[in-house]
């Protein structure tokens, strides 16, 4: 189905390009914090692993709010977690803005239409950190990881920059 930006329909190849563009703003916010120290634990945990597998880890670690398993790990990884999901709103706002159209439905779908860059990259990222990491790694983890971290994210995030961005 061709894109049509009169009517506000989803161009994918634009919220790809957004999506792209935000997991490689997260990884390099996921570095800062690491190379900083803000997050002491996340800094413990990469150190642990070398070059980039360590900070595609974390990253994907970043993704999860810890909430449930410990509120401490929480409130600390709590200020990355919200950068992470203020880059996929803006993600989403951009993407919609690129599509046009002011009703808050086709600026959800173009907005969440992020995911399919972020999805993109989370695979790639998490392959290539499982092939050169030399530890053992779970695989059930590393799906789930992924699926919250490519899909689940940026869609949700994504869908409420779209949203904002169509009731502009």
């Amino acid at each position: 189905m061709a894109s049509n930006r009169a009517l506000g329909t989803v161009d994918v190849a634009t919220g790809a390009l957004y999506g792209a563009g935000a997991y490689l703003v997260g990884l390099v916010l996921t570095y800062v914090f690491v190379e900083a120290e803000v997050i002491e634990e996340l800094a413990l945990y990469v150190s642990f692993i070398d070059g980039f597998a360590g900070y595609q880890f974390g990253f994907l670690v970043a993704h999860e709010l810890n909430v449930l398993t410990s509120p401490d790990v929480a409130g600390e990884y709590l200020p990355l977690t919200l950068l992470l999901a203020v880059v996929l709103v803006g993600a989403g706002y951009l993407a919609a803005g690129a599509a046009g159209g002011s009703h808050w439905s086709g600026g959800v779908r173009a907005g969440a239409s992020i995911f399919v860059g972020y999805v993109v990259l989370a695979l790639l990222g998490t392959a290539v950190a499982v092939l050169t990491f030399d530890g053992d790694v779970d695989a059930t983890d590393m799906i789930v990881k992924v699926v919250v971290t490519g899909l689940v994210y940026p869609a949700v995030f994504g869908a409420i920059g779209g949203a904002l961005a169509a009731n502009r």
